[in-house]
């Protein structure tokens, strides 16, 4: 197979040509990625070139016409990413990540280099996430005689959470070798569904949801969920409706502080194990705070005593793990309910890494309360007691900060900074 390939300069060239026979200089790339210069006829708008068998061989056949001055031929090397800014400061190029964004639009500025070719500014491609519609993209600074440039695009206001943009920039030598470069955001803060029965929560290290069902009420990021249980007057309740959602601190990032994000969600319980309206016994509330100086998620969830003075048990799980971390080292399950102690906190590592699977991250678990073993093979979380008598609309409270995380220093170093800020 013969592919004919020109820029648009070679095209305008075409279609403007003579009636008569005139000689042209062609350059032939076949098998083995070897270049050859040979001449070819152009008449009425069209160009023969003559190629020997062995110059096409079995597989495809480049042919370049009226080549321009600043092309490349022999090039098999991508474009390089040369810096990176956003909003006009510097950040680290390498792993793409533009952090936490907190003012919108966003812009975001890459410095681009090619060992020989120009950048096509027309093959560029930047892919936003959905909810952000086309990109808006300045290339107003690629394309020929340099083999360097700029582009730069925005990112508008978004609902809380973790995104990534795709960029791919393509060099204009005759095999179009491209940079492919994933960068990634955050947005922190709480987005409450329409009909207020999910949650989604941004924070610095990764998204979550809250949603009103029984099991895996608060998704962490595609990974797994956690469930508060609570057992009262001999029944065991569950989250079943969130009945509102009230914003209880909203502090911008200042000189002289954090921002700082603090929703409460309240929460009716459904049907107990035993049939009978959970609503009656007790009544739950979630406050979540979210920290742009903090990797995770902070949680207090609160169970409220309806009736008489009576024994609360409250507990957060069933979190899995390959096994299970703390500042000790690691340790296998046991495979039986055991308390592992008030630890500080414990890394568990992914399930799905641990077969052989694309890596997923693990969880961080940050808490003053007792952490314990499952006969599942999964964590559990705590109060100390177990249970605890309770008065009439007084409640039990359990903290602990949730966080993803692919290495057990993460969470040592999100344990120490709670420590520091004196958050327990």
């Amino acid at each position: 197979m013969v592919v004919a390939r020109w820029v648009p300069v070679a095209l305008s060239v075409l279609l403007t040509a003579t009636l008569w026979a005139a000689p042209v200089t062609a350059y032939v790339r076949g098998p083995g990625g070897k270049w050859l210069k040979t001449q070819a006829n152009q008449e009425g708008g069209r160009v023969t070139v003559s190629l020997k068998p062995e110059q096409i061989g079995g597989g495809e056949t480049v042919v370049i016409v009226s080549k321009p001055a600043w092309m490349v031929l022999e090039d098999e090397e991508a474009p390089q990413l040369a810096w990176l800014k956003l909003n006009g400061t510097n950040i680290k190029a390498e792993g793409g990540d533009l952090g936490t964004l907190g003012a919108f639009p966003a812009t975001v500025a890459l410095g681009l280099k090619d060992n020989a070719n120009p950048l096509n500014a027309q093959g560029t491609r930047v892919s936003l996430p959905t909810e952000a519609g086309p990109a808006k993209v300045n290339v107003s600074e690629l394309g020929p005689p340099k083999p360097n440039g700029r582009l730069s695009f925005e990112i508008p206001q978004l609902p809380p959470g973790e995104y990534q943009v795709l960029v791919s920039v393509p060099d204009m030598s005759p095999q179009a070798n491209a940079l492919r470069v994933a960068l990634h955001f955050r947005i922190i803060g709480f987005a409450v569904s329409p009909d207020s029965q999910s949650i989604r929560i941004g924070t610095p290290g990764g998204a979550f949801t809250l949603r009103a069902q029984k099991t895996g009420e608060l998704q962490i990021a595609d990974t797994a969920a956690a469930f508060l249980s609570t057992g009262i007057a001999g029944q065991y309740l569950y989250i079943d409706k969130i009945e509102r959602v009230e914003t209880l601190v909203d502090t911008p990032r200042s000189a002289t502080g954090p921002q700082i994000k603090t929703i409460r969600a309240y929460v009716l319980p459904g049907e107990t194990d035993k049939k009978e309206d959970g609503a009656k016994l007790a009544r739950l509330e979630y406050d979540l705070t979210v920290r742009d100086d903090l990797p995770c998620l902070l949680v207090t969830s609160r169970t409220i005593n309806l009736g008489p003075k009576r024994e609360v048990y409250t507990w957060w799980g069933w979190l899995p793990g390959a096994k299970w971390v703390d500042a000790v080292g690691e340790h296998e399950w046991a495979g039986a309910y055991k308390d592992v102690g008030k630890v500080g906190w414990v890394f568990l590592p992914s399930t799905a890494a641990a077969k052989g699977a694309d890596a997923k991250p693990g969880i961080g678990w940050i808490a003053p309360h007792v952490f314990g073993e499952s006969r599942f093979n999964t964590m559990l979380l705590y109060t100390d007691p177990r249970s605890i008598p309770t008065e009439t609309n007084q409640g039990v409270e359990i903290r602990f900060a949730i966080m993803s995380a692919t290495q057990v220093s993460e969470v040592a170093a999100a344990a120490e900074k709670i420590k520091t800020l004196g958050l327990w």
